[in-house]
């Protein structure tokens, strides 16, 4: 049951900042992620993945998710 909980209220969350939210701070909201996962030595695969998954919730175009996570360089980040 927690395990469902969880994940309503991240669906919730995350419905809630796309609704108060517009395009372009959404974008910016990928470069913070990617910025706070870089933070400690690199950014790993299932951070990439986590923060794909916020893009498709936040309704965000593959391309960018894509420029958000090249703006860490290649060397700090899992491929």
């Amino acid at each position: 049951v927690s395990a469902i909980t969880k994940g309503l209220d991240y669906y919730r969350m995350s419905r809630r900042f796309f609704e108060s939210s517009t395009e372009n701070e959404r974008v910016h909201f990928m470069d913070a992620l990617f910025a706070v996962a870089d933070g400690d030595e690199g950014v790993s695969y299932e951070e990439i993945e986590e923060i794909r998954t916020i893009a498709t919730v936040l309704k965000l175009h593959h391309r960018q998710f894509i420029d958000a996570k090249l703006k860490i360089p290649r060397e700090r980040r899992a491929n």
